[in-house]
């Protein structure tokens, strides 16, 4: 699907592709807003506070799975969860370990903060044995 990319020599061309994609996703948000805040007679500022964030972080996933640097939707493991924590990828073991269970992020903080003790505990543990 992507091979027309890959054909794309011109580092400048890309460039202009991407910019070209964000504004028309920045112009599509706004529009999509606008008629949201309308319909339901809310401020428009404050839609796009929440909007903008949810987007941007969807925008990250995608383009973090494309690089390899985050497992496709669905197939995220406990094994990603500790290696992004091991890693201090703290924000997307978060999001890996709510995709995984199905929770909220208070739960899921609570996890990530125990499977941080457990990992610093392995870690002094190896120490201990090595100094030994």
């Amino acid at each position: 699907m992507m091979n027309w990319w890959r054909n794309i020599k011109s580092k400048k061309l890309k460039h202009r592709i991407i910019v070209s994609i964000v504004l028309l996703y920045g112009f599509l948000l706004i529009t999509v807003v606008s008629i949201m805040a309308k319909r339901y007679g809310v401020e428009s500022t404050l839609l796009l506070v929440i909007c903008i964030p949810i987007i941007l972080d969807f925008i990250n996933t995608n383009y973090l799975r494309h690089k390899g640097k985050y497992p496709p939707k669905g197939q995220v493991t406990l094994n990603d969860v500790m290696r992004f924590v091991s890693e201090g990828k703290t924000i997307l073991a978060l999001r890996a370990y709510r995709e995984l269970h199905n929770c909220g992020i208070i739960h899921a903080e609570k996890a990530i903060q125990e499977i941080r003790k457990e990992i610093l505990n392995q870690k002094l543990e190896e120490k201990g044995s090595q100094s030994k």
